[in-house]
């Protein structure tokens, strides 16, 4: 008996060995996954600044799926408001597509246009290849504009079209006073 005890207390420490080994074990893998994540978080961070600042102007037309291309958006408006740069914004979906210029300080920014997604938005595909080379089109055009001064940029306009009936539409937009990202930088003409 006394023997059989013993083993039952031997059993009891390794099982609460393990147990402890598995708790700690889990603890580890979780605190490496925040460490992996905020070190995925710096270096996209790091990326967006180089993207930004090696460049006169950003094109936007973000490919990811919906919650990574929200916030890869995020990021690379709070980008270029922080680096105060333009950037032409494209959004598309089967044969409806939008685009706008952001200048901070001047127009709204992605954020006081989207503060935050639509209630039950999903990003949705496919996206027509007819509508993806206009929109390309006239993103490289609003990039010439911006650039060299020629026309006028769709700035606090947003155009929207539907190519299944070939449907234009030149929307004015304004600037939100609580945007969290471009709210504090004061009008510029």
């Amino acid at each position: 008996l006394s023997e059989w005890r013993e083993q039952m207390k031997v059993q009891e420490q390794e099982t609460k060995g393990r147990y402890l080994d598995q708790h700690r074990t889990r603890q580890l893998q979780a605190q490496l996954k925040k460490d992996r994540a905020a070190k995925e978080f710096d270096a996209q961070r790091a990326m967006e600044w180089a993207q930004v600042a090696s460049n006169q102007l950003t094109i936007e037309a973000n490919k990811k799926a919906a919650r990574e291309a929200q916030e890869a958006a995020r990021r690379k408006n709070e980008e270029i408001v922080r680096q105060a740069k333009p950037m032409v914004e494209c959004a598309m979906y089967e044969l409806q597509a939008s685009i706008t210029t952001i200048m901070p300080g001047r127009t709204p920014c992605l954020a006081c246009i989207t503060p935050a997604p639509p209630a039950g938005w999903k990003r949705r595909f496919p996206v027509f290849g007819a509508v993806s080379g206009s929109v390309g089109c006239i993103a490289a055009m609003e990039a010439i504009k911006v650039l060299s001064g020629l026309g006028e940029p769709l700035y606090g306009r947003l155009l929207t079209y539907d190519l299944r009936d070939v449907r234009f539409r030149d929307v004015a937009i304004s600037r939100r006073s609580g945007c969290t990202a471009c709210g504090h930088l004061s009008p510029s003409g």
